[in-house]
């Protein structure tokens, strides 16, 4: 967060005339903004930038099958450490990952600490590489996941306040609470 202000401000330029906020991207308009002729106006585009990141939902299994009608079901979800060293297209810490700041398709971790109601972290290698991943668990019914999702968002926030995003498939399957579905 912080003020957003023109590289080019002038008095008069009427900056903030006009508005528009999608996610962590702003529009800002000036209307009276002259740099391309008398009063031809401006917009300034101001962006979060976001550090997309691996993740597996339900870690150790392929595919990713969620009960769809078991608002119940705890969902697990890894963010992975990658590291180029290892063949992976990225250098990732999972653990640099704020875990009170992660949410997946809406919802928060499900498991919290019973005296300060803060999420618990989670750390464990899930994908046996040898370094630690940080895992949640959310439950389906606080997701916006319905029996149409083809893939699972999370987003949060590193400790220094970078933006994180990581997409995974799901394959949201019908089920009862005694159907076992076998693909």
């Amino acid at each position: 967060s912080g003020k957003l202000t023109a590289s080019d401000a002038a008095a008069g330029d009427l900056f903030g005339w006009s508005v528009a906020v999608s996610g962590t991207t702003a529009v800002v308009g000036a209307l009276f903004d002259d740099d391309g002729g008398s009063n031809s106006g401006s917009a300034y585009l101001f962006a979060d930038p976001v550090l997309f990141v691996d993740i597996d939902t339900k870690p150790g299994s392929d595919p990713n099958s969620i009960n769809c009608n078991n608002e119940r079901e705890v969902i697990p979800v890894a963010i992975l450490t990658t590291s180029t060293a290892d063949g992976d297209t990225s250098d990732f810490d999972a653990t640099s990952v704020d875990h009170t700041s992660v949410t997946y398709q809406g919802a928060s971790e499900t498991h919290v600490d019973q005296k300060s109601g803060e999420p618990r972290r989670h750390e464990e290698d899930v994908d046996g590489d040898g370094d630690l991943d940080l895992v949640f668990h959310f439950r389906l019914g606080e997701t916006d996941l319905t029996c149409q999702s083809t893939e699972g968002t999370l987003t949060g926030e590193t400790f220094d306040g970078t933006s994180i995003e990581g997409t995974d498939s799901v394959d949201m399957v019908p089920g009862g609470p005694n159907v076992v579905v076998v693909p």
